[in-house]
């Protein structure tokens, strides 16, 4: 059982604690005064012992503070290596400890002695000898110390020396055992043997949370630690001692002008004999997961050292970091949400994750007023706290999560937003950037498509253009792209490509079609297709149009003027031919224009295809009792558009009758030899002309 043994002297209280009582042998402890002086002589045994052994002294003077002492004589013991109980020393050399005793009792011992022993039968205990700091006590294996009175210690150096066989790495155990008056007291010792040892005597050192400057001496998040290597050997050694990275919490670097970053080690190659190196290693807090010292205590990063014959240093060398308080918290989950022109509910999950070193509280509130103002509702948003929340790296302890909502209505034009904020911020001063929730209601697309005047009639050569309106059923501006396609020979195309058309706002193009020049009339171009699409690439409206070719009216009769002569009581006939150049059918009427009543035509009227002639005899019959003498008149013929052509002039000369005897002349004037004669028209004529017609018909 450990012994706990208090004391109080001007008003402070110390406290001491006993070792385990291992086989009646008790090793005691005095705490941390002792371990203050302890510190001052750590390491510097194997060099100059008694040179610093009377500031030990000095030191365990001030610090031991005795208690009231019971009944009899108490004693207590303890010791001190290179290393709390560990000393190292080379085959041939020595290794240094320091044994002391005090007794805390209300009586007198009479006598002590020390002595020697260890856990190896190879080791002897006149290996060791003794000698007393008080009073020069000294022996080989054992040492009489005399009495030891009450409120009085004595410390005793143990120099153990070692045997030339031994090897580098090997260990033993080496108990000092006081004995006062027959209550027995032990310390255990561990003694290596080691050529050199590696070592620090820094103490922790403070650190602050944050992005690291250049230069480590004037950092808050680094500092400087030193490895001291001592050549334990008044000869020289040739082994490579490398310190090794042996482990630390996430979020340090090391760094330093003897360190390999790769490699994570400091080499040695070589010492000169009874030489010491220094090794500096920059110390860095990288700030991932850390915590503060005033929850987790400080921060450790060790490192071991080792050579390349094997040996390990069977101890770890321990920075110790203090780490201050660092307050920081983020929120995440915020942002813009997209809603559908028919409305409805966006939500957000929120997590504020306390992203300090140490623990926390933080409080949240939102500010609604630009969603209340447009009649948007929200819900999850009133103002709470997180509660306590643990340090970043202890995961989901760290963290605290929620929902809020927002209601959209419908029927509100694209690209409409609303939202409202967070703020988070705690005690300690740390406060998240503002968060923002919003949502924005999207584009609808929509579109109605109509014509106006689509069924145009034209002749050929001739534009007809199709009025086409687009009306934008969407809630937001659309451009609508214009397709058009239909027979190549009418060459169908649009005025614009594009057309941008504001929400519930209308928007025209004109589609043009040429006739082409050989059209009929009455013919059709067949379907010309106009389709718009919207700019979301899916929404889309067609219809077809089309145009009818009319109908060119162009009769003409060929030739210019005319003469004729006929007697009395005698006749003579003059053709007239007339084209239609037109591209239909013509039904046409004849009539003479300024004629004498002996003049007639061979017919009133006719059909006359388009490209066809056809001709019209007019007869001059003059009696005897006509006049004689000149008359000019004309032939008209009018056609089914109500135009009326005139042929050139045919001038009559009636002459006096014969009286020679026998039948008047009858002659046949402008007509073609090949025709024929007939009353009115040739029946070539006749025949074509009413083909053409019932052709037309029939179309």
């Amino acid at each position: 059982m450990s012994k706990l043994i208090t004391s109080q002297t001007g008003g402070e209280i110390e406290t001491f604690y006993s070792a385990p009582i291992i086989d009646g042998v008790t090793t005691v402890s005095y705490g941390d005064p002792i371990k203050d002086a302890k510190k001052v002589n750590k390491m510097e045994n194997s060099k100059n012992v008694w040179g610093v052994l009377a500031i030990a002294m000095l030191m365990l003077a001030a610090a031991f503070v005795v208690p009231n002492a019971s009944a009899g004589a108490m004693l207590y013991v303890d010791g001190q290596g290179d290393d709390d109980l560990t000393s190292f020393g080379p085959a041939g050399g020595e290794a240094m400890f320091m044994a002391y005793a005090m007794n805390l009792g209300d009586e007198d011992y009479t006598g002590v002695t020390i002595s020697a022993s260890f856990d190896d039968d190879s080791w002897t205990a006149d290996q060791v000898y003794f000698e007393s700091y008080m009073d020069g006590d000294h022996g080989n294996g054992t040492a009489d110390l005399g009495p030891l009175e009450t409120e009085v210690y004595d410390i005793v150096m143990a120099s153990v020396s070692i045997p030339e066989t031994a090897e580098n790495g090997d260990s033993v155990t080496f108990t000092a055992t006081f004995d006062a008056d027959g209550d027995l007291a032990a310390v255990d010792f561990t003694l290596v043997v080691t050529d050199w040892v590696a070592f620090s005597e820094d103490e922790a050192q403070s650190y602050e949370e944050g992005d690291p400057e250049e230069d480590c001496a004037t950092s808050a998040s680094c500092n400087i630690y030193d490895i001291t290597v001592i050549n334990l050997n008044e000869a020289d050694i040739s082994n490579e001692i490398t310190i090794g990275f042996a482990g630390a919490d996430e979020g340090w670097l090391v760094a330093g002008d003897d360190w390999d970053e790769m490699n994570k080690t400091a080499t040695l190659f070589g010492m000169a004999g009874g030489d010491e190196y220094n090794v500096s290693l920059e110390i860095t807090l990288a700030g991932v997961n850390v915590p503060a010292s005033s929850d987790a205590g400080n921060a450790t990063i060790a490192f071991q050292a080792h050579d390349d014959n094997g040996y390990v240093q069977p101890f770890f060398i321990v920075f110790e970091a203090t780490v201050a308080d660092f307050h920081k918290v983020t929120a995440t989950g915020s942002g813009s949400q997209s809603v559908a022109a028919s409305g409805g509910d966006v939500s957000w999950e929120v997590t504020i994750k306390n992203m300090g070193n140490t623990g926390d509280n933080f409080d949240f509130s939102f500010n609604t007023a630009d969603a209340d103002a447009a009649g948007w509702s929200t819900t999850g948003t009133g103002s709470d706290s997180t509660g306590y929340l643990d340090w970043k790296g202890s995961g989901e302890a760290s963290e605290y999560s929620f929902n809020v909502a927002m209601t959209i209505p419908a029927g509100l034009g694209a690209g409409t937003s609303h939202g409202f904020t967070m703020s988070v911020s705690s005690s300690s001063g740390a406060t998240a950037a503002d968060q923002a929730f919003s949502a924005t209601v999207n584009q609808s697309y929509g579109l109605s498509l109509t014509c106006s005047a689509c069924q145009p009639t034209k002749a050929p050569g001739k534009t007809a253009d199709f009025a086409f309106t687009i009306t934008n059923d969407g809630n937001g501006e659309d451009s609508y792209a214009v397709v058009v396609d239909g027979p190549s020979a009418y060459t169908p195309a649009s005025d614009a490509a594009e057309v941008t058309v504001a929400a519930d706002a209308t928007g025209q193009f004109v589609v043009s079609a040429m006739v082409p020049t050989d059209k009929q009339a009455h013919s059709q171009s067949g379907d010309i297709t106009v389709t718009v699409t919207s700019e979301d690439g899916a929404t889309s409206a067609s219809t077809t149009v089309s145009v009818t070719t009319a109908q060119v009216f162009a009769l003409a009769f060929d030739g210019g003027a005319k003469t004729a002569s006929v007697a009395q009581d005698a006749s003579v006939s003059v053709v007239f031919n007339l084209t239609n150049s037109g591209n239909g059918p013509e039904t046409v009427t004849f009539a003479l224009d300024g004629a004498p009543a002996f003049a007639g035509l061979s017919a009133a009227e006719g059909v006359v295809g388009p490209g066809q002639t056809i001709t019209v005899t007019a007869t001059i019959a003059p009696s005897a009792d006509d006049a004689t003498g000149s008359s000019s008149f004309t032939v008209t013929a009018t056609g089914g558009s109500g135009t009326a052509v005139s042929s050139g002039t045919l001038t009559v000369d009636v002459t006096e009758k014969s009286t020679g005897g026998g039948d008047p002349d009858t002659d046949n004037i402008g007509g073609d030899e090949d025709e024929g004669w007939l009353p009115g028209f040739g029946l070539l004529a006749v025949l074509s002309a009413l083909g053409a017609a019932l052709l037309l018909r029939r179309r």
